[in-house]
């Protein structure tokens, strides 16, 4: 049967984040192709979308992408015969072996029950909140973002990031790892649907993304929100800034802190990584001691727009916080104090 190469190549790519890298779930690293669609499947998020194919088995998902995009043809004859996958092309013809028994555990995963529609800014939230969730599992439920009502938050301990939907919206509580909201955000998904252990995602060319809710129960943060102190208005120019700082903010693909002092009428902004640093000040209203906090430079440009004023809290008698705040977005730090002159 005949099928368009980059039709085909468009509905593996996005399926691959499904991609199982441990190759732990059997199958995991292959793409899966049934019911005229291609699946892939990693334990905790599955990813499905359509293919025009009127066969069904799993393919070595590296091998097939890779050859896909180094073969040129507009249109590919593909057929699965004496347990291969064929490509031919005018002038050249490719086999790739497959497993005609489907074994991926997908049959696992609740079916999708009725969709409602997302918030319009439920990715945006995701974005934000994510990269405040904790990278090791020492604590489980703050390596996730939490999701309930009107608000998406999340927390390592240290810091907190909560975004408000809106009065109107009442979302399903459920938790999902932070590595998994990343996903979602890039998918940008127009309903949802939940179950007991899966909330499902669809998107406007119905790519169907399944990930599992982790089950545990979220420590409270509503109150680390709520303290009284200075108000700071933050500068226009930040954006630019960030800019500039964002060139010194990665190292060996992970990303590296900014440092934010505070003393008398200076902000000062550090960034530093192998490729070499960055220190830009610029003038604040602020007549406070001296404090100095770190935030991801991605989180803070992206957010920057979002937030208008700090408030630094007045009471000193343990660890201070500092807010940063706007009509939608919260983001709460803890300082530290006692920088030099």
């Amino acid at each position: 049967m005949k099928i368009v190469r980059q039709e085909l190549l468009n509905s593996l790519v996005a399926v691959q984040p499904g991609l199982d890298a441990s190759e732990v779930v059997e199958q995991g690293t292959s793409f899966v192709f049934r019911n005229k669609e291609v699946i892939t499947f990693n334990d905790e998020i599955a990813i499905s979308a359509a293919v025009d194919v009127d066969f069904e088995c799993a393919v070595p998902s590296t091998k097939l992408i890779a050859l896909l995009k180094r073969m040129k043809d507009e249109e590919l004859d593909i057929t699965v015969k004496n347990g291969e996958l064929i490509l031919t092309g005018v002038k050249a013809t490719a086999g790739l072996p497959t497993e005609e028994t489907i074994s991926l555990p997908v049959d696992s995963i609740d079916e999708m029950g009725d969709c409602k529609t997302l918030p319009a800014d439920f990715c945006e939230a995701m974005t934000l909140c994510a990269p405040c969730a904790a990278r090791d599992m020492s604590r489980p439920q703050l390596a996730c973002v939490h999701v309930a009502g009107r608000y998406v938050e999340a927390t390592d301990g240290f810091r907190i990031s909560r975004y408000d939907l809106g009065a109107k919206v009442k979302m399903p509580e459920f938790l999902i790892t932070a590595a998994s909201a990343k996903i979602i955000a890039a998918y940008a998904p127009i309903e949802y649907s939940i179950t007991d252990s899966w909330v499902h995602f669809v998107t406007k060319d119905e790519v169907y993304l399944s990930l599992r809710v982790f089950d545990d129960t979220y420590p409270p943060v509503a109150k680390q929100f709520d303290f009284k102190g200075h108000t700071l208005e933050l500068p226009k120019e930040l954006s630019d800034v960030f800019s500039r700082t964002k060139l010194f903010s990665v190292e060996n693909k992970v990303s590296v802190p900014l440092r934010v002092s505070l003393k008398k009428n200076k902000m000062t902004l550090y960034a530093a990584s192998a490729d070499g640093w960055l220190e830009e000040t610029i003038k604040v209203d602020y007549k406070d001691e001296p404090i100095e906090f770190q935030v991801n430079n991605d989180f803070f440009e992206h957010a920057q727009s979002l937030l208008s004023h700090a408030v630094i809290e007045d009471d000193e008698s343990g660890t201070r916080r500092m807010m940063l705040t706007g009509d939608k977005l919260q983001y709460v730090i803890c300082l530290f104090q006692g920088v030099d002159e």
